[in-house]
């Protein structure tokens, strides 16, 4: 045998017992337990026991917000390009998009090229290229912004340049039911002096699109369209949490139709076999970590009604988090965050949840901007129902529903109410908004923008002046609607040996008071021409005789002082009318 193949032996031999060596140890460590018991005997490290007495609250990362210029503007420019694929679409789709709850039609996606500028053009400093190479993806955002004709976009940069600290997308949202053009923008802006919760990095826009999708069209003889005024809002997801400072590892879930029931139809562990990750979005977008263990033992434990509900939000959540998001939803008039519009974060290190605010431009007087103050002081609004102004806002949520009924936790919410209300002072909202007029009075200089958004500059005028009082109405409502009873849900109608079992909820007095209730059926959801009128009625059903049809059903719960709450009901007629509290029921 020559040496060289000696020498080849002899190192695949060294290999060969070296292999088999660490094969014997890897055995003995970990499947041999008398080895383990060997090695391990003597001292065990436990995992480290938390200290009960330290008092840990949610602090967001402040520094993130130094170098934001509350009234600046930034000039955007995408060039919509053609699709190379059937994965991306023409910008004329993305125009035409809207969202279904009951479709859920995927969104179209379009090949962009972003490019930041002023408003003489684009720079060509930034992200190097040119109009034919994408860099950025466009789609439409919104649920209900994108039925509007002026669409709300999303901008995911593909090739991950920095952006305003590290972001990559933009969510730019043009607002087109805000006239004031500032809600969401103010909301987050104030959220960022608060302390429990955290805020999101802001930034106006404004947006060129140049259209090179369709047709043969050379860039140069085509022109950028500007199209006004546009709020980008920091996108919430591991990038976020990595930048304010939070666990990126962590669990992060954006609320779609959420009101903390257990859902066990949708919610269920990633490893069931039945496990629907887009069903599961339906309720709860995943932002972070996919391990949901954390989430169904809170949900387990919220649903638990054995439970104490105090014991709950101390194991669960932050209860200086959950006041502070409750009562500033509150003062600024966030009526519709019941089941969306927040999220839900927990880190890998702890059992508890924190909320972060979401979408408020629906705020700051939005739903009483044309009321009067008749129609103010008696709950009257043709957009919303009376349950959707003051505490009953929040009574729809099996969280809230629980967390209230303490009055020692109404207590608790009066008093952050009366702690905030020191920090959204009337002086603190005018500075801020002297910082956006510049901007704002800008865009709204242009008739276009005025036709876009239905107004007159007048109007415009005494809106934007309403806002820096808009705390203290809200915070009246809430003081006075505590006097009235909480809503409930009607039941749908039972037949029952030839009659018929009408019921409903049990509604709930913060005082204590009696409560009886008012049954009104009819065949038109007016309620005009009832043919059952009952009033006094102490239980929650009624059985009434009707013969076969379709009928609509109303009960009003009212208290001994004569205050009333209508059910959370709600039918929309033929025209388009909201008949709030009102049920649609068949007897067959």
């Amino acid at each position: 045998m020559r040496l060289g193949s000696i020498k080849r032996f002899g190192i695949v031999l060294l290999l060969f017992l070296l292999l088999m060596s660490l094969g014997f140890i890897t055995y003995k460590l970990f499947f041999d337990k008398d080895a383990k018991d060997d090695i391990f005997e003597g001292d065990v490290f436990p995992e480290p026991v938390m200290d009960p007495n330290e008092d840990f609250h949610f602090q967001d990362a402040d520094a993130i917000y130094k170098n934001d210029i509350d009234g600046s503007v930034v000039d955007v420019y995408v060039t919509v390009l053609p699709p190379d694929s059937n994965k991306y679409s023409v910008y004329s789709e993305l125009l035409a998009y809207k969202f279904d709850y009951n479709t859920r039609v995927k969104k179209p996606i379009a090949k962009a090229f972003f490019q930041l500028g002023d408003e003489n053009g684009p720079k060509s400093d930034f992200l190097q290229g040119f109009d034919e190479t994408a860099n950025a993806v466009i789609m439409p955002r919104g649920h209900s912004s994108s039925r509007s004709p002026h669409k709300s976009y999303k901008i995911k940069l593909i090739d991950k340049e920095s952006l305003w600290g590290a972001q990559t997308t933009l969510n730019l949202n043009y607002h087109p039911g805000d006239k004031t053009r500032v809600r969401n923008k103010l909301s987050y802006d104030l959220y960022e002096g608060l302390d429990n919760i955290p805020s999101c990095r802001t930034q106006f826009v404004r947006l060129h699109i140049k259209d090179l999708s369709e047709g043969d069209k050379k860039s140069s003889d085509v022109p950028f369209k500007s199209l006004g005024l546009f709020t980008h809002v920091e996108q919430l997801n591991r990038r976020y949490l990595t930048s304010h400072g939070l666990d990126s590892d962590g669990n992060l879930y954006k609320a779609h139709g959420f009101a903390f029931y257990r859902y066990p139809e949708v919610l269920k562990l990633a490893t069931d076999p039945s496990y629907n990750e887009e069903k599961f979005e339906e309720r709860l977008a995943i932002h972070g970590s996919k391990d949901h263990k954390n989430l169904l033992a809170m949900l387990d434990a919220l649903n638990d009604v054995s439970m104490d509900i105090d014991d709950v939000i101390d194991k669960y959540f932050d209860r200086d988090n959950y006041l502070t998001w409750m009562a500033s939803n509150i003062i600024i008039g966030n009526q519709d965050t019941v089941g969306q519009n927040f999220l839900i974060y927990s880190p890998k290190s702890s059992d508890k949840f924190y909320f972060i605010p979401w979408d408020c431009d629906g705020a700051w007087g939005w739903v009483f901007a044309d009321m009067t103050e008749e129609q103010l002081n008696n709950f009257e609004n043709i957009r919303y129902a009376d349950w959707q102004f003051g505490i009953q806002n929040l009574w729809a949520t099996k969280l809230n529903n629980r967390f209230l009924r303490k009055n020692k936790n109404v207590e608790a919410l009066d008093k952050k109410l009366d702690e905030l209300m020191q920090y959204y002072s009337p002086e603190r909202i005018r500075e801020q908004l002297k910082k956006y007029y510049p901007a704002v009075s800008n865009d709204l200089s242009k008739y276009k923008t005025l036709e876009n958004l239905s107004m007159s500059t007048a109007e415009f005028a005494h809106i934007y002046n309403m806002l820096p009082n808009i705390p203290q109405i809200n915070y009246d409502i809430y003081i006075n609607s505590k006097a009235r009873p909480m809503p409930f849900y009607q039941n749908p109608a039972e037949v029952k040996d030839g009659k018929v079992l009408l019921s409903w909820g049990q509604s709930y007095d913060l005082q204590n008071d009696p409560i009886h209730y008012e049954l009104t059926v009819a065949k038109t959801p007016d309620m005009m021409n009832p043919i059952i009128s009952k009033t006094g009625l102490t239980e929650n059903s009624f059985v009434v005789e009707l013969p076969f049809g379709h009928y609509y059903m109303k009960v009003v719960a009212v208290d001994s002082n004569g205050n009333r709450m209508n059910a959370f009901d709600k039918v929309v007629d033929e025209n388009r009318i909201k008949h709030f509290g009102v049920r649609a029921i068949d007897v067959k």
